[in-house]
């Protein structure tokens, strides 16, 4: 038995590599070489699809006015919020270049058809920092809409740690570095302000976004399944359908295979146990029956 588990261990280890080597995530933010592990504990992403957030909430916006979130859902558009910091070193700044890239390949406007919140996690960062950094990326936006349609709030800690909450944004300041350790998404929130879908990452196709921009304008509320289908496909618009990423379907393919086999190998672990205890069993039982007689 010993054996036979070693050997499927070994199969389901050899599998992990293969299903993560030679696939290339170009898109995808890696996070550098010499930051331990340890500086990213409890950093990450709860999806809280459905949640409401904190709309009594208080800010201030890049102007230094006084903002509560529920300013933001008053004529009925849904809401693209993204958790980021003014002198993030690089990872914001991808996020930003991505999520605008993607706002340009949309036939909708922010300002117009949908609004865009940023919140700053530095709550030391002043409000004359965030209108030039929301001034920089309204320019690379193009769009004279967006002045209206794109805030970008600081405020107390325990207000942004409110908001993030909310959102299941995890992240944490590091003393060392005087850097923030956050992940990249964008956050769809309806007109109400409840979590519709997550999208991750620093690349966010266009159709992607129009699609949740679209479900959040009806109130619809995502689901996991929603979020893989999305990974896996992409809309082409010269064939008028979504189409199978590859790439993307081969990581979510070996995903599932090695959680097949190691179920599969857990299983097969608990049954040859049983057996081996059941035979124990019956042998102390016959030894004893044997003594007796």
């Amino acid at each position: 038995m010993q054996n036979k588990f070693s050997t499927l261990f070994g199969a389901c280890v050899a599998l992990c590599v293969f299903a993560g080597a030679g696939l290339p995530a170009a898109e995808e933010y890696v996070m550098p070489a010499n930051v331990a592990p340890k500086q990213i504990e409890n950093v990450g992403i709860d999806e809280k699809l459905g949640e409401q957030i904190p709309l009594n909430t208080k800010f201030r916006n890049e102007a230094g006015h006084y903002v509560e979130l529920s300013d933001y859902i008053e004529d009925g558009k849904p809401i693209i919020m993204t958790l980021n910091y003014s002198d993030c070193p690089m990872l914001c700044s991808l996020q930003m270049d991505g999520l605008v890239e993607s706002l340009k390949g949309l036939n909708w406007t922010a300002g117009k058809e949908f609004k865009i919140v940023t919140v700053g996690i530095n709550p030391y960062e002043p409000f004359a920092q965030a209108a030039l950094t929301k001034q920089k990326w309204v320019r690379e936006y193009g769009r004279e809409e967006a002045q209206r349609g794109w805030s970008f709030l600081i405020g107390k800690e325990e207000n942004i740690k409110k908001v993030a909450d909310s959102l299941g944004f995890r992240y944490r300041f590091d003393v060392l570095s005087k850097e923030y350790f956050h992940t990249a998404a964008v956050f769809v929130l309806t007109p109400t302000g409840k979590i519709s879908k997550v999208l991750y990452g620093v690349k966010y196709p266009p159709e992607h976004v129009k699609a949740a921009l679209g479900d959040a304008a009806g109130g619809k509320i995502g689901s996991p399944m929603e979020q893989l289908i999305m990974y896996c496909f992409r809309y082409d618009p010269e064939k008028g359908s979504y189409v199978m990423q590859a790439r993307n379907t081969m990581k979510v393919g070996g995903a599932l295979t090695v959680l097949i086999l190691f179920g599969w190998i857990v299983i097969s672990w608990i049954r040859d146990y049983r057996r081996t205890k059941q035979s124990e069993k019956i042998e102390k039982q016959g030894k004893a029956q044997a003594g007796v007689a």
